[in-house]
């Protein structure tokens, strides 16, 4: 009995499972590749090849600048409960994540185009602050003890 009808089934499968060895990662993209749940290696932009059945891409890693959004509930000085909104700008690098910038209220800074405005109007930007700190509490109810309201 001949067994040569096997060869090409056998081929077949030998042929998926080595391309099962390629992979690929995009550009601005790192992958992290594990062997038996251990850490192997970064495999960079590009074809790459791991081991089939043997290593795995644990997770992808991008190197694009990204946003997180925080919601933080805070407690003042003089028990006034304030909600802020955080933004944080930030890539990953191959060892570090560098942190580009951190705003409390995006685009309210003494720099900013509302508080230049302001300025130009001759109001200053402590001003500014106490006045919006005034007309958040009385859309919450509360009344702004000691905050002038314009």
């Amino acid at each position: 009995m001949s067994l040569l009808w096997l060869c090409p089934i056998v081929g077949f499968v030998g042929l998926i499972i080595l391309l099962s060895g390629l992979f690929t990662v995009e550009q601005q993209t790192r992958a992290i590749v594990e062997r038996f749940g251990r850490f192997l290696k970064i495999a960079g932009p590009g074809l790459n090849l791991k081991v089939p059945l043997i290593d795995r891409v644990a997770g992808r890693i991008t190197h694009r600048v990204r946003e997180l959004e925080i919601k933080v509930e805070s407690k003042t000085k003089d028990d006034v409960f304030v909600d802020l909104l955080i933004a944080v700008q930030f890539f990953v690098r191959e060892t570090d994540v560098a942190v580009l910038e951190v705003n409390t209220i995006p685009g309210l800074t003494e720099g900013s185009l509302f508080p230049k405005a302001a300025a130009a109007a001759g109001i200053e930007f402590s001003t500014v602050i106490d006045r919006l700190i005034a007309c958040t509490l009385r859309r919450a109810g509360r009344s702004p003890q000691g905050a002038q309201i314009a």
